[in-house]
């Protein structure tokens, strides 16, 4: 009966297909007819019915309404031109329409999918950007829906419709919350389970078998997609190692699209750094597949997703570091190759697709160079320096023939001076990235490059010289060297293009820096000479543009840009003796620390992203698990570079001098409150940006630098402020320096093994490590007088003093007369941040703050000095044995004058003589409470904590454990008043809570039962917005009456509020 009513219902189907045709071809050229209007009309009354008297719904399940409606839709669309989807009738219907259609691709007549799956392809490629307009979103669920569907023409329909849709939508902007539809379509793909049906359709891909690529191509896109735009999709796919080789495997198909959508959605899945460092680790499969991609025989499209690919897994110094192995020396040299294919004359024909090719080569190759390591060496063995000059002085000395081709091509295309505009626009979008090249190379080359006989070393001078004279030239065209034009030299000819002046401005500054001695003395020699012609007239005009910049906070993209110019030009001249002296003479310190105070209290930050266009890759996006992947100078390049030229400047001048002189800074580091002055006022902001961890790396460096010049060194800290309560302290003291001028200075074993081990005694007072039964017998042979040590005599009292002042703290004010002296015990002692301090050295590009911490005493150079151990409650046996004692529960072997120093509630229990002091503490917390105190004890930081992907997907009651820990910490740290404990651990769980509502019930009732009621408010602040959810869903019965009363009073609250 059945298959009787489908002949029938066939028959009646093809004179309608026919009729619509006709009716097409009346329409056809002048959008869809009155008739065609009409007809579709009709045919949706048929379906559409109103729910709930507000909206329209598709309910008709008859096949014959469906199969009626559905060929009024695609004669409708086949019709639909994007100039008639304006009209209002049209617009009316496409609204209808998209209702029907949600309905329709949920039949379970597979024909009425598959045609209505086909008809969206159509409907979401026609109206683009238009579509959210009549509600496409709403067609997301049906369409995941049918992603498993076993007719592979349909699933393929919905893919493409849903890549169109998704594309459409740009969900990526619900990560700052300004997206409902975000939410809504995440909402529906893990409703639906559509990330599993991809990976499950990818996974069982076989390209041998008749599935075309196009089922590869819209499957693949898709994941992409999701992947790209939302992270939480990404490490539960990039698990799956299987997944991971199987794109590997597809990048290396012989058809380009397939390969390259193979290579995007790897790139996507490495947003997420936990899943970039699985992709590593797959280091055969990886290579085999990157390098081959990279094969100049490739097309080109599959080469620059696999550049896409590499930049996406060098993201921070780890991935680049991790990217280590034999296959450097290929895929550096298929980048300088590539970046060769640049030289490549054009022919009278504009060449995108190898334009798009070189720039994401020099991406590439930036990412890397952006980080130091061996790669660099591997760089400038593939010649990568000879190449750089070829492209960017239009001359190349290895290959004179293409040189001199090149230079007839553009004489014969010139034309009343001006070069034919091709060329002109190559250059433009290759140089900047090519600059960028120069100065990574230049500010990480550690190599003597004057001994290496393998580089061609007159190319490189020959870009020097010329990168020299072009970033004067760059000054002098942005109105900054405001000199008369006495001589041809002064003219405005060959002034680089807006684009290229802080490219090479920001080259020329690596070059004078760079730790190669060779570069840095030329590039000093061929500035000087550029600068000749010049005179010094222009440095005033220089430094009133950047007192002016100061003033100014709502500066525009081309001021920022002229600012940070100049200021690049500051600590480029910084570094030329004569320069230096004009520079004096103009107050250049007093212009900068007004600029310093200035970007230090503005919200306003210049990141090289907002100056510099070409820097931004397409391989950037919303990045998740990702550390370490800051730029070294930080987000507000005017604050770096000012800060960089006020260092540079201030070490022995006469600004500094009379500073000290007039007292200034031993008022500020005695804390003593007298007159405000500008003086005191640029030294507090510098001690600000010295300890701010929310600053860059580089501001802090050398806002320590600049606090060097008055005398101060070190990066001041709490756990060193902790610690220098001990210094010079005769309580716990175990050894006494004794110096010959009769004077002597109390110490601590550990602080000295710990900070500087080259000051402990020779017999380094090593205990009898026999084992005890269970540690006591070991501390109980510890000598109990204090040790002494003589100091050599030619060690000064002052010196001393101040190197252990500063190993107890992480930071000191020296005299100028015990400069030398503290110089040479940090040598001794190897401190090395003091050492930097002390030289003036400018830090190595990408160098870590060295924070204080005295970690090493935790480990067995410690061992011998410790004189407590701390066990954890639970009496849990250790999988370990311990290599000082023989406990076998859980435990740490630490010391009383670092526990002392951090509070002060174990101060007065060691001074009282209680039970509680003896050797063993039992601490009433758990293990990993207690670990983490410890180490917060010894470095001022917690254990790493799990967040990001690894943290969502773990489980909840790993979660749950994981935050008890830090409830108990704090109840702990109350105890023992210890705040900044208490500090650290609300900061965590008030981060964690927010983003797991389902923790908060429990976390909230632990911690009511350890009285942390600061912790409780946190929790109930979360679960105030989704009260009436979470009580309707029974969430909230493991609460006491009192908590929940508390949740519904925020909630009332919170609704008031917003009312």
């Amino acid at each position: 009966m059945q298959g009787g009513r489908s002949k029938r219902r066939g028959g009646g189907a093809s004179a309608a297909r026919k009729k619509d045709e006709e009716d097409e071809a009346l329409g056809q050229g002048e959008g869809p007819s009155h008739h065609l209007q009409d007809r579709l009309h009709k045919a949706l009354t048929l379906g559409l019915r109103y729910k709930d008297g507000k909206t329209k719904k598709w309910w008709n399940n008859d096949a014959e309404v469906q199969g009626q409606a559905i060929r009024a839709i695609s004669t409708f669309v086949a019709a639909l031109t994007s100039n008639f989807s304006r009209q209002p009738s049209v617009q009316a219907l496409l609204s209808e329409v998209m209702i029907a259609l949600q309905g329709l691709l949920q039949s379970e007549n597979e024909h009425i999918c598959s045609v209505s799956s086909e008809i969206v392809v159509k409907l979401t490629a026609l109206l683009g950007g238009s579509l959210l307009k009549f509600g496409g979103e709403e067609l997301v669920a049906p369409l995941a829906q049918l992603l498993s569907c076993h007719e592979t023409t349909t699933a393929m329909a919905c893919a493409a419709s849903l890549n169109n849709i998704l594309e459409k939508i740009k969900p990526r902007s619900t990560f700052s919350g300004k997206s409902a539809s975000g939410d809504t379509v995440w909402k529906v793909i893990q409703e639906t389970n559509t990330v599993y049906v991809l990976v499950q359709r990818l996974e069982k891909y076989d390209s041998n078998e008749t599935k075309s690529a196009e089922y590869y191509l819209e499957f693949s896109n898709l994941l992409g997609k999701i992947l790209r735009w939302f992270p939480m999709s990404r490490y539960i796919v990039g698990n799956n190692r299987n997944l991971r080789l199987g794109l590997l495997a597809q990048s290396r198909n012989h058809n380009a699209l397939t390969a390259s959508a193979a290579l995007q959605t790897s790139s996507a899945l490495a947003l997420c750094g936990e899943v970039a460092i699985k992709q590593i680790g797959d280091k055969d499969a990886l290579w085999t597949a990157i390098l081959q991609c990279l094969d100049e025989s490739r097309p080109r499209v599959v080469r620059v997703e696999a550049f896409r690919f590499v930049q996406s897994l060098a993201r921070s110094a780890t991935g680049c570091d991790a990217m280590s192995g034999p296959h450097v020396g290929p895929l550096m040299s298929g980048i300088v190759k590539t970046l060769a294919e640049w030289r490549t004359p054009l022919q009278g024909r504009w060449q995108p697709e190898l334009e798009m090719l070189v720039i994401e080569a020099c991406h590439t190759a930036n990412r890397l160079l952006c980080w130091s390591g061996e790669h660099h060496f591997v760089f400038w063995k593939a010649g990568i320096s000879n190449v750089l000059s070829g492209m960017l002085l239009f001359d190349h000395s290895d290959d004179q023939q293409w040189s001199n081709k090149m230079i007839d091509t553009c004489k014969e295309k010139q034309v009343n001076g001006v070069i034919d505009k091709l060329h002109i626009k190559k250059n433009s979008a290759i140089r900047p990235h090519l600059w960028d090249s120069l100065g990574w190379l230049a500010i990480h080359c550690e190599m003597d490059l004057d001994s290496m006989l393998s580089i061609n070393k007159n190319p490189l001078l020959r870009l020097i010289s010329f990168a020299c004279k072009m970033s004067v030239k760059a000054v002098y065209r942005q109105g900054q060297l405001h000199v008369q034009r006495e001589t041809g030299n002064r003219s405005t000819q060959d002034v680089p293009d807006i684009s290229e002046r802080e490219p090479i401005c920001r080259a020329v500054l690596f070059l004078l820096f760079s730790p190669c001695k060779y570069l840095a003395s030329q590039t000093r020699l061929f500035l000087e000479k550029a600068l000749k012609p010049y005179g010094h007239e222009w440095m005033q005009s220089l430094l009133c543009s950047i007192d002016l910049g100061a003033c100014d906070n709502g500066h525009s993209i081309s001021d920022n840009l002229q600012m940070i110019v100049s200021l690049m030009t500051l600590v480029s001249f910084s570094s030329l003796q004569l320069h230096r002296k004009i520079l004096y003479s103009y107050n250049a310190l007093e212009i900068l620390g007004r600029v310093i105070k200035s970007q230090s209290n503005s919200d306003i930050q210049v990141a090289r992203s907002n100056i510099s266009n070409h820097v931004v890759s397409l391989s950037d996006g919303k990045l998740c698990c990702w550390n370490e992947t800051e730029d070294w100078e930080g987000k507000n390049l005017i604050l770096f570079f000012s800060l960089w030229a006020f260092a540079k400047l201030v070490k022995d001048s006469v600004f500094a001098g009379n500073a000290r002189q007039e007292g200034f800074v031993e008022d500020f580091t005695n804390k003593v409150i007298t007159e405000e002055t500008e003086v005191r006022v640029l030294i507090r902001q510098l001690q600000k940006l010295v300890v701010g961890n929310s600053f860059s790396a580089g501001v802090r460096w050398y806002a320590a630098h600049s606090m060097a010049g008055f005398g101060i060194y070190g990066f001041p800290s709490k756990l060193g402020g902790n610690i220098k309560k001990a210094f010079d302290n005769d309580e716990m003291a175990d050894l006494l320096l004794a110096l010959s001028d009769g004077r002597s200075l109390n110490t601590h074993l550990v602080i000295l093994a710990a900070r500087c081990p080259s000051l402990l005694p020779s017999s380094n007072l090593i205990l009898n490590q026999n084992k005890g039964s269970l540690g006591g017998d070991l501390l109980k042979e510890k000598a109990l007088e204090k040790m002494q040590q003589k100091v050599n005599a030619m060690i000064h009292y002052g010196a001393l003093r101040n190197s252990l002042e500063f190993a107890y703290t992480g930071t000191v004010q020296v005299d100028e007369e015990n400069v030398a002296g503290v110089r040479f015990l940090a040598k001794r002692c190897n401190l090395e941040s003091l050492l930097s301090l002390l030289s003036g050295k400018t830090p190595n590009w990408g160098t870590s703050v060295l924070e204080y911490n005295i970690a090493s005493a935790l480990s067995a150079i410690g061992h011998p000095y410790s004189d407590a151990i701390l066990q954890a409650k639970g009496q849990k046996y250790s999988t370990t044995s311990c290599s000082v004692c023989t406990l076998l529960t859980e435990h740490v072997h630490v010391h009383r004058i670092v526990l002392a120093s951090n509070s002060d509630y174990l101060r007065a229990l060691f001074r009282s003589g209680m039970r509680d002091s003896s050797e063993v503490i039992q601490v009433p917390v758990g293990w990993e409470a207690l670990r983490n105190l410890v180490k917060f004890f010894y470095t001022g930081q917690m254990n790493s904590f799990k967040s990001g992907c690894l943290w969502n997907n773990m489980d909840p009651e790993q979660q749950l454990k994981d935050l008890q820990a830090f409830i108990e910490l704090s109840w702990l740290a109350a105890q023992w008043f210890i705040d900044d404990v208490s500090d650290v651990c609300l900061s965590v769980l008030h981060d964690k809570l927010k983003l797991n509502l389902h923790l908060c019930p429990k976390i909230i009732q632990k911690a009511a039962h350890y009285s942390q009621w600061a912790i409780v408010e946190e929790g109930v602040e979360c679960m105030a917005p989704r009260y009436p959810w979470m009580r309707d869903r029974f969430e909230l019965e493991e609460l006491d009456d009192e908590l929940v009363e508390m949740v519904r009073v925020a909630h009332v609250r919170l609704s008031q509020d917003d009312r």
